[in-house]
């Protein structure tokens, strides 16, 4: 009886995750923010299952850098906003050498997250800008300020840019989280800021039922113990503690979660031994929706050290939390190819993600796209 009960706790916590129609949508719900996690100073927690504490780095005040900025170069309207921003973007594009090309959302903004996700309207937008650039140039820069979004689409935007461009350096003025941080993994070289940071990328499942992100692989462990107690009841029992349906649904829980773990961890491997560490040539190894690398390139010398990565940005026991923020010095730990930007980069960078903000907050603006052309812009409708 005892044993029926703790099983019956544990279908009712996995049924509270899922509706019947759940498990088809899957392997599109993954990459975005929780909003059950809190940062409060020098508190991280998440307000359902754990609690830790963390030294972090002091938050930027955005609010009295607008203040100081207006007060030096007065109130700046959207179009002066999008005009300096345009500038800024022009400015990286000369202390570079190449062109830019820029992605800002709207982080701080009170709006949907579904507007300010990474998603397919941003594929059409890169594609424009890129095609602006002349075939003969062969390295971009591309700034990037997001929170995150859907794997599916930051997988398209990553592999769209490597095919068209052979260097590739991403620059981070102040948050490139979740997916962003998975697109950085196809980087020859990323630029960070001494407050700016990437996140863990682990696979994250939207629930319909609690509108909440669940952590992919804490969503396998609860549908393991609920068929372990099943058939272990089963076996002393003789009689089934739950039907075909549950069965089923169990195990489709745990086939789809495993596989978008999987295919997460095997494309930024693959991305980053073909890129970062040069160990492909023009050698692709995709099958299907999966990644097939050879054994021997996994355990030589490039592999280990681009599973270390992996490992290191998709693994909850360390981060604790999806949008922990993983700082410059602690990501060059790690191994990556990754700098402090100079004086010159660095104060445009800071600009940069102040007016992107200032612009965000005064306008019905969500998503601003830049190269060193033209500007490109998503905006949040009246009934969205």
């Amino acid at each position: 009886m005892v044993f029926k009960l703790a099983f019956q706790k544990l279908k009712k916590k996995l049924n509270s995750y899922f509706t019947d129609s759940t498990l088809d949508e899957f392997d599109v719900w993954l990459f975005s923010i929780p909003n059950n996690i809190g940062i409060n100073d020098k508190l991280v927690y998440g307000s359902n299952d754990t609690k830790k504490e963390f030294s972090l780095m002091e938050h930027i005040s955005t609010t009295s850098k607008f203040i100081a900025y207006e007060n030096t170069h007065g109130r700046l309207d959207s179009v002066k906003l999008i005009n300096k921003l345009e500038n800024n973007i022009k400015k990286i594009s000369q202390i570079r050498g190449i062109p830019t090309i820029a992605y800002l959302t709207a982080i701080n903004k009170k709006v949907s997250s579904e507007l300010i996700n990474i998603s397919d309207d941003d594929i059409k937008q890169f594609v424009n800008l890129i095609n602006d650039i002349p075939n003969e140039i062969q390295e971009i820069n591309i700034v990037l300020h997001s929170r995150g979004g859907y794997m599916i689409s930051a997988r398209q935007i990553a592999e769209i840019i490597r095919d068209r461009f052979k260097r590739v350096t991403y620059i981070i003025p102040y948050m490139a989280h979740s997916a962003a941080s998975m697109i950085c993994m196809t980087a020859d070289e990323i630029i960070m800021t001494p407050e700016s940071s990437m996140s863990p990328f682990d696979v994250q499942i939207l629930s319909p039922v609690s509108n909440d992100y669940y952590p992919a692989t804490k969503l396998v462990k609860i549908a393991k113990d609920a068929r372990k107690r099943c058939s272990f009841f089963k076996l002393f029992t003789q009689k089934n503690l739950c039907d075909d349906w549950e069965h089923k649904k169990i195990e489709r829980v745990i086939f789809e979660c495993n596989a978008s773990i999987s295919i997460t961890k095997n494309y930024t491997l693959y991305w980053l031994m073909k890129y970062f560490f040069k160990s492909f040539k023009n050698t692709s190894y995709s099958m299907s929706n999966y990644i097939v690398i050879p054994i021997w390139k996994r355990f030589s010398k490039n592999g280990r050290a681009a599973n270390k990565i992996v490992r290191f940005f998709t693994n909850l026991n360390i981060h604790i939390v999806h949008n922990n923020p993983i700082m410059y010095h602690e990501i060059k730990d790690i191994g990556l190819n990754i700098s402090c930007a100079d004086e010159e980069l660095l104060s445009i960078l800071r600009e940069t993600y102040i007016l992107a903000d200032d612009l965000f907050l005064k306008s019905n603006i969500v998503k601003l796209y830049i190269n060193d052309n033209k500007h490109l812009y998503i905006v949040e409708t009246a009934n969205s």
